[in-house]
């Protein structure tokens, strides 16, 4: 398991408007191609050495969809001491420092959500891929064979229709737990994150 250091530093290049999100959606597919089959990168928004989230990120909305990339991406997921409470100063290294629960939002609901997606199968089984949407949305998928898991993540809480390769038809947002559609190959992105499994379609 190593850091995801090769680019975190695109991450906050493209935070700062240095360069675009189709690069660093690069950079990430990079990682299938340079590393061995069975890779695992450790993949953080924060931690003991750099920046809080909430620092990097102060808009809650865009976090949020940061913080569900984060889950979605293959690897690990790590979660710093004070994430839970958007805490944006860093706690000590050597000094007990215990979570400041009233520094920002609690999102400890929304992590519990989110673990759920780590027990699909699609993300130990599927190849994955991440592509430049348009509009300041990622769209990360897992493939195998012909079934499809994929997240749509606005970077800018943007609201935007999104070309998907998927059937037009309703499926379950893994994320919301609602009803999303696909019509006309197009799904409806309203600022905040959706997954769907191609496994899901007609869902109520």
């Amino acid at each position: 398991v190593s850091y995801e250091y090769d680019i975190y530093y695109r991450f906050k290049d493209y935070l700062k408007g240095k360069i675009s999100l189709a690069q660093y959606a690069e950079d990430i597919n990079r990682q299938e191609a340079i590393y061995p089959d069975n890779y695992v990168k450790l993949r953080f928004l924060e931690n003991h050495d750099r920046p809080r989230a909430a620092f990097l990120v102060p808009d809650a909305l865009q976090r949020r969809n940061w913080l569900a990339f984060l889950y979605f991406q293959k690897g690990m997921t790590l979660i710093y001491n004070g994430q839970e409470a958007s805490c944006e100063s860093r706690p000590s290294l050597f000094d007990k420092d215990p979570i400041d629960w009233q520094a920002g939002e609690d999102i400890s609901p929304q992590l519990r959500a989110l673990r759920t997606l780590r027990s699909h199968p699609l993300m130990a089984e599927g190849s994955y891929s991440v592509q430049d949407a348009g509009n300041g949305i990622l769209r990360a998928m897992y493939a195998r064979g012909e079934r499809r898991l994929m997240g749509l993540f606005s970077t800018r809480g943007t609201s935007a229709p999104v070309r998907v390769p998927f059937r037009d038809g309703r499926y379950c947002d893994l994320v919301s737990r609602q009803t999303v559609q696909v019509e006309g190959g197009l799904l409806s992105v309203k600022g905040e994150p959706i997954v769907i499994d191609s496994e899901t379609e007609g869902a109520p």
